[in-house]
This record gives C-alpha cells, structure tokens and sequence, in this order.
C-alpha cells in the first residue's frame, strides 16, 4: 500500500497530516503554544514518521 500523506489545514491555523491508508496525525496548533516548532512543521514531521515507520513493517 502507498503512503501519500499530505497536510490538511484545519479551523484558526490548526493543522493535520493524513495519509491515504486512513492514518492520521494529532491536530497541531490548537494551544496556540507553538514552542520551537510551528504548527506546519509539526503536522510535516508527524507525517514523515508515518512514511518511515510503515516501510519498516
């Protein structure tokens, strides 16, 4: 199965990764606490781990 994640902007900046075999990523950007990370970058890497850890299966 192909893993196509793409990131989905949600409600006041809030942003989701979801992939294409129904996976989907926590919402980032809701606390508004972005910390050193921005929302988008978040949603990027949450996704890229999903990519990674479904080639190791």
């Amino acid at each position: 199965m192909a893993h196509d994640v793409e990131v989905r902007l949600l409600d006041e900046g809030a942003v989701q990764a979801v992939c294409g075999c129904g996976w989907r990523s926590a919402v980032f950007g809701v606390s508004k606490a972005t910390g050193t990370m921005d929302p988008l970058e978040q949603a990027r890497d949450a996704g890229d781990l999903h990519v990674w850890e479904a080639q190791l299966e």
